[in-house]
């Protein structure tokens, strides 16, 4: 069970007991509350995010290089959710601090690649060994 959950859980039993309680005995704060705001928040603020990084990809790197890195971004945003809900691991604020770090990386290192494969095919290499040859330079 994760903290929200759990949560929920004990504010649905206090709400139960309510009339058991001794007057002046009240539910002052959650912990549960914000944590789940915490997470409400990242995910909008997530949202936000890419889209400011899509149109400002787009800008500097034209309309089909934007979206190339945008996809591949979203598209990675979207397997790592999935993978997550499939394993069963919560959102807590050290996931969500490794899933911004992560991102803030891969954002980089597509840049890299994008420009990388960019610059190869005008200078006359296909476009398969132009990829290849950018994702490899930057690899380790």
């Amino acid at each position: 069970m994760n903290v929200v959950d759990v949560g929920k859980a004990v504010g649905a039993r206090v709400d139960e007991l309510i009339e058991e309680i001794p007057i002046g005995i009240e539910r002052v704060h959650l912990q549960s509350d914000d944590v789940d705001k915490a997470v409400s928040s990242f995910l909008i603020s997530l949202a936000q995010a890419v889209a400011i990084g899509l149109v400002v990809l787009n800008v500097p790197m034209g309309p089909r290089m934007g979206m190339i890195i945008g996809s591949g971004l979203i598209l990675t945003i979207l397997a790592t959710f999935i993978w997550l809900a499939t394993f069963g691991i919560d959102l807590q604020r050290m996931s969500l601090g490794a899933l911004i770090i992560a991102l803030g990386m891969m954002v980089g290192k597509s840049i890299v690649v994008a420009d990388g494969a960019s610059v190869r095919m005008a200078k006359g290499m296909s476009r398969l060994d132009a990829a290849i040859d950018a994702a490899k330079r930057p690899s380790m």
